[in-house]
């Protein structure tokens, strides 16, 4: 398997990139990361010989703890940031067992504090401490994309969300989709793409017949994102949603309707790439993965188009770029910052719609960006 380095760069106010720390070296190979912009924390995972947890604070852009995984915890891939009253910021990790389709799982907290030695700062909690996961984006696309959503998460007939953390284990979220929003029907799948103090994100049913739902949790409203927008990539930042359009590969629904179930990457499949692969990377880099590659083996085309959903107005705004190498990368101060290939842009977001696009900088690392964050003065 592939590994992956991970660092911080700044951009400077003349465009200048300049690498300030290395996170994870391409030995150790980045796995995850979860990202809170609210709380300003972000949770790094890398793997290598064992895996560790590094924990950045993005108010000063620092590294603030470092810890090792116990052996139990390294393989799992259920892992959510939450803010678990008594304990702040924590990561939850999910031990699943030996066989998480009839166990019941544990649920272990690893506490963001620096105050805390690592020694300490991890322990077991209970299961239903997960309704404080704070999940908040997925990032990437083509095959490369990665989310701290969470998954294994169900509609009851009457609406109710609940989380399955292993068998007997269902825990209730709090969250509820009300009567006539949804055609009835029995329990249906969900996924959480995002979860902050201002919005829940979740896809509700199976594709093709899935809902893109927004709870605007300050007067308890839910939004429809409309299917037409092609969402993928979703991520929340303040009232919008942000998403990046994609549609499923013509030859892969093709492979669907003959075998329910069954996708063969086949040359029919790697040649559809959508716009933009002149500028892509044809080889492996050290922080991520070949563009081309990337986007054949991928299942959904990119056309290059990125929009905005205001979750007051239901306006969406969007970014035409024409290159499936892009996303959406933080909405904070009324300004959307996105990169285009090597590209990075910033542009003004108003009643009126979107100003005139920005470049701030042009560099090779453009390319395997897929968070920003600005730091605090």
């Amino acid at each position: 398997m592939a590994r992956y380095a991970s660092a911080l760069f700044e951009v400077g106010q003349d465009g200048k990139i300049t690498k300030t720390v290395d996170l994870v070296t391409k030995r150790e190979g980045f796995i995850w990361m979860g990202m809170s912009f609210e709380m300003k924390q972000a949770a790094i995972l890398s793997g290598g010989d064992s895996a560790s947890v590094t924990f950045l604070n993005l108010n000063s852009a620092e590294v603030t703890k470092a810890c090792d995984l116990p052996e139990f915890l390294q393989g799992g891939w259920a892992r959510w940031l939450a803010n678990v009253p008594g304990q702040g910021i924590v990561l939850e990790m999910a031990n699943l067992g030996e066989d998480y389709l009839h166990d019941p799982w544990e649920l272990y907290a690893l506490v963001a504090d620096p105050a805390i030695e690592c020694d300490e700062s991890l322990g077991k909690i209970s299961v239903q401490d997960v309704r404080y996961a704070i999940p908040q984006a997925v990032a990437g696309v083509g095959d490369f994309a990665m989310s701290d959503g969470m998954d294994s998460v169900f509609a009851d007939p009457n609406g109710n969300f609940s989380k399955r953390m292993g068998v007997g284990n269902d825990v209730a979220l709090g969250f509820k989709i009300p009567n006539g929003l949804l055609s009835e029907g029995g329990r249906r799948n969900v996924f959480v793409s995002a979860n902050t103090s201002r919005l829940l994100v979740a896809s509700v049913g199976y594709a093709p017949h899935s809902h893109l739902l927004v709870l605007k949790k300050s007067d308890n409203t839910w939004h429809i994102i409309p299917q037409a927008l092609g969402p993928a990539g979703l991520r929340a930042f303040g009232k919008y949603v942000a998403m990046v359009e994609a549609s499923t590969k013509k030859s892969i629904a093709a492979q669907l309707k003959e075998h329910p179930g069954m996708v063969n990457i086949d040359n029919e499949v790697r040649s559809e790439l959508g716009p933009g692969k002149s500028e892509w990377r044809g080889t492996d880099g050290i922080m991520g993965p070949s563009q081309v590659e990337s986007f054949a083996i991928a299942g959904n085309v990119y056309p290059g188009r990125l929009h905005i959903f205001d979750t007051d107005t239901e306006n969406v705004y969007t970014i035409t770029t024409n290159q499936g190498d892009s996303e959406i990368l933080l909405i904070e101060g009324g300004t959307v910052y996105y990169r285009v290939s090597d590209r990075l842009y910033s542009a003004a977001i108003s009643d009126k719609g979107l100003g005139e696009a920005h470049l701030i900088a042009t560099d090779e690392v453009v390319r395997d960006a897929h968070w920003a964050f600005l730091t605090r003065n």
